[in-house]
């Protein structure tokens, strides 16, 4: 995973100096953090349903590489998101690299969850699936509102904490969960 972040060159740094030659890189390394940060978080929740898989076969196989192909996209979105951080296509163009990332989870976590149920409790299941289903909401929603209320659908992405952190201090009440 890596954005294209070439190091200031000696010209542009005689040019600008090497303090301004080094702001001008901010956006992109808020852009790797960024992609880097949503990688991890599909890693980890990757992490925790993967435990249940019995056995792999040519469906799962499909839906991983599809994740896999999401996942390389999402430098490339995201830094197209960042240089065009006010801009509509750019952002919904993110959104929608998260929405077919997030549907291929969803998908790959109700397979997994359907052919694990003999070794995961009932609310474990349905913890795992509503994180995935969550996630794919709200990234639906902000691709949605992305065209007509661009700040909306910024703001949209804080609503997958704030809803999965309820969603967890429910199925913990309900039973313990991971």
């Amino acid at each position: 995973m890596v954005l294209e972040i070439a190091a200031p060159t000696r010209g542009l740094i005689k040019e600008i100096g090497m303090n301004m030659a080094l702001q001008s890189l901010i956006p992109s390394f808020i852009g790797f953090f960024v992609s880097f940060i949503v990688i991890a978080l599909y890693w980890k929740f990757y992490l925790l349903y993967s435990r249940y898989i019995n056995s792999f076969d040519s469906r799962l196989f499909w839906y991983n590489t599809f994740m896999l192909l999401f996942i390389a996209l999402l430098p490339f979105s995201t830094a197209f998101f960042v240089d065009g951080v006010l801009q509509i296509i750019p952002y919904s163009f993110y959104c929608a690299n998260l929405v077919a990332l997030s549907l291929v989870v969803y998908l790959m976590v109700r397979l997994i969850m359907k052919r694990a149920k003999l070794k995961v409790s009932s609310i474990t299941i349905a913890w795992i699936r509503f994180r995935a289903f969550t996630t794919l909401l709200v990234w639906i929603v902000a691709f949605a509102l992305s065209f007509n209320f661009p700040i909306m659908a910024r703001v949209c992405i804080a609503f997958v904490f704030v809803i999965q952190g309820i969603g967890k201090l429910y199925y913990k009440r309900k039973h313990k969960i991971n």
